[in-house]
């Protein structure tokens, strides 16, 4: 994760209590899940919840939530009033039917809700179409184990 985005979270957040967030690690297992996802949903997007954990400075991405969504072949959008029953929720990853995984302006604005972190993974659908974000669409790295 970009120092330049840590930094800005505490900055936003400088009146409550934040936990330190050092590094980002999603399961390779949870990479190869969205991958499969993505393939079954085409020509469709998928929606999923990313929840995870922040264990001693190391925001732990752990299982993904599936919830009723709309999905076409140009975007999915959850149905607000269907939240997943936790607080675990680390952000959102969705697919791209075509080649490019770039964010949206809709994609910015549901980033801009809820969660910390977004993924995007767009065709061929494997490990390397797979771009992570900040909550205000800067892309940022994580580590996959």
């Amino acid at each position: 994760m970009t120092n330049k985005f840590i930094e800005k979270i505490k900055k936003k957040f400088k009146n409550f209590i934040f936990p330190e967030i050092n590094e980002i690690i999603m399961k390779k297992e949870l990479i190869e899940n969205i991958i499969n996802i993505a393939k079954d949903s085409y020509p469709k997007e998928f929606l999923a919840w990313m929840i995870g954990n922040n264990r001693k400075g190391v925001l732990m991405i752990e299982n993904l939530e599936m919830q009723t969504y709309y999905a076409n072949n140009n975007s999915a959008i959850f149905e607000p009033t269907w939240l997943p029953n936790t607080s675990n929720i680390i952000g959102t990853v969705h697919s791209h039917p075509g080649y490019s995984n770039r964010a949206s302006r809709a994609d910015l604005r549901v980033f801009n809700k809820r969660g910390l972190i977004h993924a995007i993974i767009c065709m061929p659908y494997t490990q390397e179409t797979i771009q992570f974000y900040d909550k205000y669409g800067e892309k940022i790295n994580i580590k996959i184990e």
